[in-house]
């Protein structure tokens, strides 16, 4: 039956033309071949699929006439199978399944005059394939997903990858090797390091050092990491009062949890121009853990940020690089005291209705106090409400 097929070519069905609702069925199944080919495109015969079936009697007999001929032997567009729970009443092709055969693919698409075409992933995996001695490690997770870049040619998107075997022992930052290699593009590679490192595993990237604003007062008896930025420049201008003796630093949200925050090359401090600089060496120290064990500083560590779920993450991400660090009780008691009195907005008001509970947190303050009074009222106070 196959070679009949592909070399006789039974001719177009003179009807179909005139059977739109079983011309659009043929279609549907080769949109289905070329968004997953080898596919077989089945269909339950009903009012949605078929609507022509379940038309007026005369309308409805002839479309099942014409439909049945894709089931014979010359053709076997589809393999026919009768419900099982069909009752007499109903016609037989009621709920009935009706399953291509994929060897009338190349009939199927002579029929409708559309030749296959190879899928844009099909495209892709060969196109890296034939570049696969270009990479020395695994191009596996290369083959498995496309990388689509608007305006940019498949090819243009594997030569940039391809390209960067130039560069395997220069030692750049991920963003400058993005931008040598893809167009001037530094942000193209941007969560792609470690599919870089299975295609060059002797690559050499150099660590982007992490920002980190730091302002040091005149004497520290602790040090202050703070969420947001207004609230760190206010502190820094003498509000709240409380942090007048304490180092500040920007926590920037969850960006000083990174696990090289505390390693000299992974980390660039940048003290405020009105630091005292009596302290600048000790806290450098400090925050890299140079100092001896003999000489260690004891500064208390505290952390001040929104009054949310997501406040309370990145408590628990600064434990895992600064262990003693603790919810700052001078910060949070008035905003503990907005939600106490009602105030507060619910998580749906300003887009934070995905946040999740982090549980305890390990610092006492937070998870006796600040915790149970989220879970209770349902909702939060951003940390600039207690801003001048």
């Amino acid at each position: 039956m196959s070679n009949q097929l592909e070399t006789d070519f039974p001719c177009l069905p003179p009807w179909l033309s005139e059977q739109p609702g079983i011309e659009r069925l043929l279609n549907v199944v080769i949109n289905r071949l070329n968004n997953k080919p080898g596919s077989t495109p089945g269909f339950t015969l009903n009012e949605k699929t078929l609507p022509d079936l379940y038309a007026q009697a005369e309308t409805a007999d002839l479309t099942w006439s014409l439909l049945q001929t894709l089931f014979e032997k010359e053709t076997l567009i589809f393999r026919f199978t009768e419900a099982k729970k069909r009752t007499p009443f109903d016609p037989v092709f009621s709920n009935a399944r009706i399953n291509f055969n994929p060897k009338s693919e190349a009939l199927l698409r002579k029929w409708l005059n559309r030749p296959h075409v190879e899928s844009e992933l099909q495209q892709w995996k060969k196109r890296v394939e034939q570049n696969a001695q270009l990479f020395p490690g695994d191009v596996r997770r290369l083959i498995a997903r496309k990388i689509t870049v608007t305006g940019k040619e498949i090819e243009d998107v594997i030569n940039g990858f391809v390209e960067i075997n130039k560069y395997i022992n220069d030692e750049l930052t991920l963003r400058s090797l993005s931008a040598k290699c893809f167009w001037q593009d530094s942000k193209f590679l941007d969560n792609k390091e470690e599919l870089i490192r299975l295609l060059y595993p002797q690559i050499k990237i150099k660590l982007r050092a992490l920002l980190v604003n730091v302002y040091l007062p005149e004497n520290i008896t602790g040090v202050l990491f703070i969420e947001n930025q207004d609230s760190y420049n206010q502190a820094i201008d003498g509000f709240p009062k409380t942090a007048k003796n304490l180092a500040l630093v920007y926590s920037a949200g969850f960006k000083l949890s990174a696990q090289r925050i505390r390693e000299s090359e992974g980390v660039s401090l940048h003290f405020h121009c009105e630091s005292d600089n009596n302290f600048k060496k000790q806290f450098i120290a400090w925050w890299y853990e140079t100092i001896s064990s003999d000489s260690a500083i004891h500064w208390p560590v505290y952390f001040w940020g929104d009054l949310d779920y997501a406040g309370m993450g990145i408590l628990v991400a600064l434990k895992q690089r600064f262990k003693s660090i603790q919810a700052w009780q001078e910060g949070y008691r008035p905003m503990l005291d907005m939600l106490i009195a009602g105030a507060g907005h619910a998580p749906e008001a300003t887009g934070k209705q995905e946040q999740k509970d982090t549980g305890e947190t390990g610092c006492e303050y937070a998870d006796k106090q600040l915790l149970p009074v989220l879970h209770k009222t349902g909702k939060f106070v951003d940390q600039e409400m207690v801003c001048k």
